[in-house]
């Protein structure tokens, strides 16, 4: 997943999501970066400066619709997880490349997302103790 700003300082392109399995996958990175996670992600260490974000889904028409989509899962969690608003478009075709593409663009609840971040950082390092036990 990469973070990209648009001419709009006010909002940022979250690109590659499907490169993750999951939503909270996706939320991890995203706070990661802006949340200020490790010098590897300094370029946005810090930079919760914006206030919405979009992603978007895209599948060839011949190839079989997925059922939830990596994107349609990362609205979910957004929802879910009540870390902001997301709204969504009608799927349409690209035109150019003719895959179907769908587009969603969420209102970013930075202190409910870093709270949720935190929480599930300390979360996390509980699971590794327990495995590592």
């Amino acid at each position: 997943m990469r973070l990209r700003g648009v001419s709009c300082c006010g909002v940022r392109e979250i690109n590659g999501v499907s490169e993750h399995r999951t939503g909270p996958a996706v939320l991890r990175q995203f706070a990661a970066y802006i949340y200020g996670a490790s010098d590897y992600m300094r370029p946005y260490a810090g930079s919760a400066r914006f206030r919405f974000a979009f992603f978007t889904q895209a599948y060839r028409p011949s190839g079989i619709r997925p059922t939830t989509g990596y994107g349609e899962r990362l609205a979910a969690c957004i929802r879910h997880l009540n870390v902001g608003n997301v709204i969504e478009t009608e799927e349409a075709i690209n035109p150019n490349s003719g895959n179907n593409l769908k587009m969603w663009v969420w209102q970013v609840d930075h202190d409910a997302l870093k709270a949720w971040w935190e929480a599930d950082k300390k979360q996390g390092s509980k699971r590794q103790i327990r495995k590592a036990a």
